[in-house]
């Protein structure tokens, strides 16, 4: 496990066999972000002002519930503003519930 979370295996190893780096210096790494298209260098400020998920029962099964009504609201070609207002109701609905959704 050590080794894994090494600079090297997150800058070598990793990447090398289709995984995702952890480690910030790795995100940073120029032949990382070369093999992946600048991904990680495009992607890490967006990362790094982003919150954790939040913590309560049944979160992840609003995610999964939330993902699935964005599929299909960019299926149906749906504006923006409609796929945010579907996500804000099964929010809402959830948190105000606290069951499953």
């Amino acid at each position: 496990l050590l080794w894994l979370m090494s600079a090297e295996a997150q800058a070598g190893f990793i990447p090398s066999h289709d995984g995702q780096p952890s480690r910030r210096d790795a995100w940073h790494n120029e032949q990382v972000n070369a093999s992946w298209g600048q991904f990680y260098a495009n992607t890490t400020d967006t990362l790094e002002a982003a919150y954790v998920r939040p913590r309560f029962d049944g979160y992840i099964a609003l995610q999964t519930a939330g993902s699935a009504a964005l599929r299909a609201a960019i299926g149906r070609d749906e504006s923006a503003q409609a796929a945010v207002t579907e996500l804000n109701v099964l929010y809402t609905t959830h948190r105000k519930s606290g069951a499953a959704v």
